[in-house]
């Protein structure tokens, strides 16, 4: 009898067992249950909590994308774009930056904007710039569905200039997935700069500057 005791006594309080039947509710609010359920049994929380099958697979948005495969073999030949929004403005007014990656040499560039809308216009000086210093034409464009690029001055321009533009599907930041990383990496370097140096929020644009100068 004491045996049947102790064998109902640990599936009550099984932790996996109401993890599953709460459907596969988080740590955080199961412990919260006996707190708002009357008769509720205390569930001990493990330690080291085992990946549950059942959230892996249910709770995944979208499959994983594989890596490409598929690489420029010229300078120029293929550009990744994106843009940031900061929350403070800057110390000269800017609320964005906009980065260009070239997708043979890995090499940065970036430029600071007050609106959104002036991302056209950074786009235009780039192209400017890979033509006049580095003798290069721009074959293809990889930018997202964003609306800082929807812009149908700047995407005459592009195909006037006989650029291909390559879009992302909506909502699948994966396939942008290059600028996306680089806009990780230059925040972490930037903020970690600002922190250790004690500088204001407002002077995110030279940590910025100088993070993409250290990642090139």
């Amino acid at each position: 009898m004491l045996a049947k005791a102790n064998v109902m006594t640990i599936h009550i309080a099984d932790y996996d067992i109401w993890h599953k039947q709460l459907g596969h509710v988080s740590p955080k609010t199961l412990s919260k249950m006996p707190m708002c359920t009357q008769k509720f049994p205390w569930v001990p929380t493990p330690k080291f909590i085992p990946i549950c099958p059942g959230c892996a697979q249910g709770k995944m948005k979208s499959r994983s994308f594989p890596e490409s495969q598929s690489h420029a073999t010229r300078l120029f030949e293929l550009v990744h774009s994106d843009l940031k929004s900061l929350p403070v403005e800057s110390y000269h007014r800017f609320k964005y930056f906009i980065v260009f990656i070239d997708d043979k040499s890995s090499h940065m560039w970036m430029s600071n904007l007050r609106k959104k809308s002036d991302a056209s216009k950074a786009i235009k000086n780039f192209e400017a710039i890979a033509q006049i210093q580095h003798g290069a034409t721009i074959k293809r464009w990889q930018i997202n569905q964003g609306g800082e690029f929807i812009n149908s001055d700047l995407m005459d321009t592009l195909k006037g200039l006989g650029i291909a533009i390559e879009q992302s599907v909506p909502h699948q930041y994966q396939q942008n997935g290059w600028a996306e990383r680089a806009i990780r990496t230059i925040m972490d370097k930037a903020q970690c700069l600002c922190f250790m140096a004690c500088l204001p929020q407002s002077w995110w644009e030279f940590c910025v500057n100088h993070a993409v100068y250290l990642i090139n």
